[in-house]
């Protein structure tokens, strides 16, 4: 076809748009004109946008009622209550809007006012249900429109922009109910996405059911809820925070934890992929391959673990990174504190892109923590079987044979101190006391440090 026929056709399309009462100009800009006109879209593209002359038009496969899918009980008792904070999340083409339309149909059958904000306005509803889209080109301005109709339900498709996010989570905690469509290959995906816009606190008030599609049918169906606890997948000392729980809503099982740590927020994946050893070859009859083998108590799982870990943390990092494998699906990481913000990322994306490439918990954690955890002690011999062990914070005075008596101290032949051996045979002291740090400051000149009992 010929780009003279081509624009004649665009033409035609753009005239029809402007007299039927099915078809609206959605998008006109230099380049590129996209009409409604009826269920079909259509896009006319043309110089400088395009190299040359192109229409496409694009139109529904199917239309399916919500009685159709397999949740569908659940989703109109969910629907039907109070929970009304409904995201629809699944790759591009895999059946949302549908889905969305479905919904909308159902809940207009039942005396609900909705409407829906579309860019652009391609859901095939009833006539009953009016079509909004950005007023002056802003999902906002639109957003106060309807708050001031009051609708009982909003189905917003496509939410893309961060304006749009802001919109849905606005107009949700204003009360209204609501159905987003939003692009997402995994369910903690279209999570992050409203984390990076969103206080995650508020979350589950914001949504609290999340439908997942994919290939035209509901696989997943997730509620989410604010708890107090520790999260699990940060093993090792993790204090108790808020953490918004996302639980499979068929077996009950959680699934994601979003949690903050270290001023991100993270969105963790849960699901556990167990690492398989690798395979072992049958040794060759030589004496040296017995070395090769694991030692008795060997977790061969665990070094594979701990390798994948460490590579995959080191693409982030230029230090060394130390990892400690605690459990099957529970690892900590220690590395230099200037690589701890590179690790983890922006919204903790970098750490939860290993954690569910890998299915193993990570704990990331500077390396300063590494050495302040360790003991720094240093011990001293006395005459009469004395000892002084003095660490990070504290003095000790080891005198066992005096466990449970009352002894005077003495530096030489002057008297520091009165106190009483404990049953373990220590007298306690706090290394920065004036005390401790005269008997230190005898020690060190020389004279004899000894105890008497009273």
């Amino acid at each position: 076809m010929s780009e003279y026929e081509l624009r004649s056709m665009a033409q035609e399309l753009l005239e029809r748009a402007k007299r039927d009462p099915d078809g609206f100009i959605e998008l006109e800009k230099r380049g590129i004109t996209v009409v409604q006109i009826g269920s079909l879209r259509i896009s006319i593209a043309r110089r400088p946008f395009a190299d040359g002359m192109e229409i496409t038009v694009v139109r529904p496969l199917v239309d399916l009622s919500l009685d159709d899918y397999d949740m569908a009980p659940e989703i109109r008792q969910r629907i039907l209550g109070n929970r009304r904070g409904v995201l629809i999340a699944g790759p591009p083409g895999a059946g949302k809007t549908t889905l969305a339309q479905g919904l909308a149909t159902f809940l207009a059958d039942h005396d609900f006012i909705v409407k829906t904000m579309e860019a652009p306005r391609d859901l095939q509803v009833p006539d009953h249900i009016t079509q909004y889209m950005a007023l002056e080109g802003s999902m906002a301005n639109t957003a106060e429109a309807l708050l001031l109709v009051r609708p009982d339900y909003v189905i917003f498709d496509e939410i893309r922009k961060n304006e749009d996010f802001n919109v849905y989570a606005d107009m949700r905690l204003a009360g209204m109910g609501m159905v987003g469509v939003v692009h997402a290959m995994e369910v903690h995906d279209c999570l992050q996405r409203f984390c990076d816009r969103v206080d995650y606190s508020i979350l589950p008030q914001i949504i609290n059911t999340v439908i997942f599609v994919v290939q035209g049918a509901i696989t997943k169906m997730y509620d989410l809820e604010l708890t107090i606890k520790a999260p699990e997948g940060m093993p090792g000392e993790t204090h108790v925070r808020p953490v918004i729980v996302v639980r499979d809503h068929a077996r009950q099982e959680t699934e994601i934890e979003i949690f903050r740590y270290e001023g991100e927020t993270l969105v963790m994946p849960l699901t556990r992929v167990a690492v398989e050893p690798p395979a072992v070859l049958e040794p060759a009859p030589v004496v040296a391959a017995a070395a090769a083998a694991p030692e008795p108590g060997e977790n061969v799982a665990w070094k594979v673990a701990e390798k994948e870990v460490q590579r995959e943390i080191g693409r982030y990092t230029s230090g060394p990174v130390d990892v400690r494998i605690i459990s099957d699906n529970k690892a900590v990481v220690y590395i230099e504190d200037k690589d701890v913000p590179a690790a983890i990322g922006k919204g903790g994306k970098n750490v939860s892109a290993i954690v569910n490439k890998l299915g193993i918990g990570i704990d990331i954690r500077p390396h300063s923590e590494l050495e302040a955890k360790k003991p720094v002690e240093e011990e001293m011999q006395l005459a009469g079987g004395i000892r002084i062990r003095i660490d990070k914070k504290q003095l000790t005075i080891i005198s066992p044979e005096n466990k449970g008596k009352i002894v005077d101290v003495f530096a030489g032949k002057e008297y520091l101190f009165t106190a009483t051996v404990n049953e373990e045979g220590d007298i306690l002291l706090a290394k920065n006391s004036t005390i401790a740090q005269e008997m230190i400051k005898r020690y060190n000149e020389g004279e004899t440090i000894r105890l008497r009992p009273v």
